[in-house]
């Protein structure tokens, strides 16, 4: 086998002669693909996380920094708050096209293996516990806020002085006593 100098094209020629068919693999790559041609992972869709789900996952992620007491209170309820945010926006965008998709009648397959409809079968599942877990969380939380003096107040209960959009309403008592004179 000759090689030439190094060209700028870095083009390596073999003498015909003496070069190995070009279809022939050594044979030790072949035994490095064997096991992975064996492995049903590595052609099934199982070997794929399905996003929607995924991002069910990270929403409860982000709701169960709500339990962690080494944050501040109301910290831990803008935590549920995002949650619920999060949520809200997962079905106005990513469950309403999977909606559409069904009412469509598209069957293409997610990575995953999961049709729209199967989906969103497992988006109810997933979602109807993760509601119920912010609900209890919440609850949890409005215990610890009474016992700083503080309660979150129904939408109802805020008159228009009180709201600004974004915002929580929130109403406190003092715990430290009456206010200074001339205050």
């Amino acid at each position: 086998m000759t090689l030439p100098q190094e060209t700028p094209e870095f083009v390596v020629e073999l003498d015909p002669e003496t070069a190995p068919p070009e279809t022939t693999l050594p044979e030790a790559a072949l035994e490095e693909s064997a096991p992975r041609a064996r492995n049903p992972l590595a052609s099934s869709p199982k070997r794929f996380i399905n996003r929607e789900l995924s991002w069910l996952a990270f929403n409860e992620l982000v709701l169960e920094e709500s339990t962690n007491p080494r944050h501040p209170l109301l910290e831990r309820l803008r935590f549920v708050s995002i949650s619920a945010n999060n949520l809200d926006e997962f079905y106005m965008v990513r469950v309403a096209g999977l909606k559409a998709q069904v009412r469509e009648g598209v069957r293409t397959l997610s990575q995953d293996g999961l049709s729209p409809g199967e989906q969103l079968v497992q988006i109810d599942a997933q979602t109807s516990r993760l509601m119920a877990l912010q609900q209890s969380i919440l609850q949890g939380l409005r215990v610890e806020l009474a016992s700083e003096g503080l309660r979150l107040m129904e939408a109802g209960e805020v008159t228009g002085a009180e709201t600004c959009p974004g915002s929580i309403a929130v109403e406190t008592r003092s715990v430290t006593g009456p206010e200074p004179a001339g205050a």
